[in-house]
């Protein structure tokens, strides 16, 4: 069986970290890349050569480079599945409606335990 290739963003080097450890620990998930969203080019490069099956991206701020990185890679890889990470606040509720209504597939919640 094929293996599902990720490609995370998160702003916060700990979670990318620790979840890129988690993932490799799975028999059917691997990580293809593990990035901040700083800088929106070459990040949108890098996944558009990596070709991931799934986007995994952390945004901790409706007013954030993920934010925008998320409103981009919509625009240029719409079948691309993204699923989103807020955190567990309201906020992040509000973070998980917008990206939902613009085409994330799904959103997992980030406690304050996680984002360490």
């Amino acid at each position: 069986m094929k293996k599902i290739d990720l490609f995370i963003i998160d702003p916060d080097p700990t979670f990318r970290t620790r979840l890129a450890d988690i993932v490799e620990n799975t028999n059917d998930l691997s990580v293809v890349f593990n990035a901040a969203g700083k800088q929106h080019a070459e990040i949108t490069a890098q996944l558009e050569e990596a070709s991931p099956d799934v986007l995994l991206m952390g945004i901790n701020q409706s007013d954030s480079a993920e934010m925008d990185i998320f409103e981009e890679v919509r625009k240029k890889i719409p079948r691309l599945p993204i699923i989103i990470l807020p955190l567990h606040s309201r906020e992040g509720a509000k973070i998980a409606l917008k990206t939902l209504k613009k085409g994330a597939v799904e959103y997992i919640n980030k406690t304050s335990s996680e984002t360490g």
